[in-house]
């Protein structure tokens, strides 16, 4: 994560795991041309409970979306 000039946030991630992959890819589209005020701001756990995504993921992937999306939250609050 990190702000640019404009003070837009760009999250940058990647993993092994296909699924892992297009998951942040959802998270960072839904986060993308936001500032970090924005980003803590918008909560797009509902976002997911409405497309049922969540249904279809493992516990251990659910628990690990969860993580990434409280992680990016925390650091936003925190920049």
């Amino acid at each position: 994560m990190r702000r640019n000039a404009n003070g837009i946030i760009e999250l940058q991630g990647d993993s092994d795991a296909a699924i892992v992959k297009g998951l942040m890819a959802v998270v960072f589209i839904l986060y993308h041309q936001m500032t970090a005020q924005d980003i803590v701001h918008f909560d797009v756990r509902p976002w997911f409970e409405k497309m049922a995504l969540a249904q279809h993921l493992t516990p251990s992937r659910s628990q690990g979306l969860e993580a990434m999306i409280r992680r990016i939250r925390a650091k936003a609050a925190h920049s």
